[in-house]
């Protein structure tokens, strides 16, 4: 019986070392996810930092943009009055045709009037043909103001 001890006590030596040896393994497999661990917090760090740098990016981005619409907002007021400084000038040039159409008729009105009148009427049909001549001229810079 005493050597069976003896055995048992070797069986029992080999299987603590096997026991010994898996617990290594593990703690070898336990320290290897530690590292992985290790590595994935720092890819986690780094992917943080490179996500705030692409919001920093995203952020200018939007500022630009918004110093664009103010500048599209600008160009847009800018349009606006130009178009309403160009419907004034037709406004003005319509008018001087008009005010030379006037004068013309004016003109010739006076003028042959002033062929019915005996004595001065000669001067009163010269002033006429300077009215209507005046008239023309007003006629023509609108024309022009125009671009007719």
């Amino acid at each position: 019986m005493a050597g069976s001890g003896r055995k048992m006590a070797g069986s029992g030596r080999k299987m603590a070392g096997k026991w010994q040896e898996v617990a290594g393994k593990w703690k070898e497999v336990a320290g290897k996810w530690q590292e992985l661990a290790g590595k994935w917090q720092e890819l986690a760090g780094k992917w943080q930092e490179v996500a705030g740098k692409w919001q920093e990016v995203a952020g200018k981005w939007q500022e630009v943009a918004g110093k664009w619409q103010e500048v599209a907002g600008k160009w847009q007021e800018n349009s606006r009055k130009w178009q309403e400084k160009g419907r004034k000038r037709q406004e003005n040039e319509r008018k001087w045709q008009e005010n030379g159409r006037k004068w013309q008729e004016n003109g010739r009105k006076m003028e042959g009037s002033g062929r019915k009148m005996t004595g001065s009427g000669s001067k009163m049909a010269g002033s006429g043909r300077k009215m209507a001549g005046i008239g023309r001229k007003m006629a023509g810079i609108g024309r022009k103001m125009a671009g007719k």
